[in-house]
């Protein structure tokens, strides 16, 4: 049973019958295809392919990017949830992760862009689109990524138009702990549906 790639953990924790359930093929939304075009333009501006004047939002200023602080865009990791281990990928990937070794303990997750505060702060940035996401607590997918890169602060930056906003959230290692857990257990209860649905229609007290 392969457990799902962070940005799918919010379904699969609402529901995680969907994972053991026959899968549709992904099907590429207008949204989406508009979502990815921005971040590539907020990736080069952050690494310095592009001027700063290139997009309307002062993405430097909006996450604190000071002289000293290091900036990584589409940053990849793989968390081994048996271990708690976790393995860098690559950067920039677009979603391409290399073949599991262990698919039904393995999560990768892509990062938008994570600044290596030059006082050892890290903040993972994540941008969303018009309707911004839950808080960072409830948002299994920020919390998972935010467990990758060991981040201090989560910052959720709602883009509409030339508008923007931040949402700040301070972690701590007993955060970072809580979601280790949570994610440990993941693969026993994915295994325990799959063998219910095996003897039978999943229902709601299934799941």
């Amino acid at each position: 049973m392969n457990l799902p790639t962070a940005s799918n953990l919010p379904r699969v924790m609402k529901c995680p019958a969907s994972q053991v359930l026959p899968q549709s093929p992904d099907v590429t939304s207008r949204a989406a295809s508009e979502g990815h075009a921005r971040h590539k333009r907020i990736a080069d501006v952050l690494t310095g392919r592009a001027p700063k004047d290139s997009i309307p939002w002062p993405v430097h200023e909006i996450l604190g990017i000071e002289d000293g602080d290091t900036v990584a865009v589409e940053r990849a990791w793989r968390l081994h949830v048996s271990t708690g281990r976790v393995e860098w990928l690559g950067d920039e990937l677009d979603r391409a992760y290399p073949p599991h070794v262990v698919p039904e303990y393995e999560i990768d997750g892509t990062a938008d862009a994570v600044v290596y505060k030059a006082d050892g702060t890290r903040v993972l940035a994540d941008w969303k689109g018009r309707g911004g996401a839950d808080a960072v607590r409830a948002n299994w997918q920020l919390r998972t990524l935010a467990l990758m890169a060991v981040a201090d602060i989560v910052a959720v930056v709602p883009l509409d138009g030339d508008e923007y906003g931040i949402d700040a959230t301070e972690l701590s290692a007993n955060d970072h702990a809580a979601t280790e857990a949570t994610l440990r257990d993941l693969p026993r209860r994915l295994v325990a549906i799959d063998e219910r649905r095996a003897l039978g229609p999943l229902g709601r007290g299934n799941v």
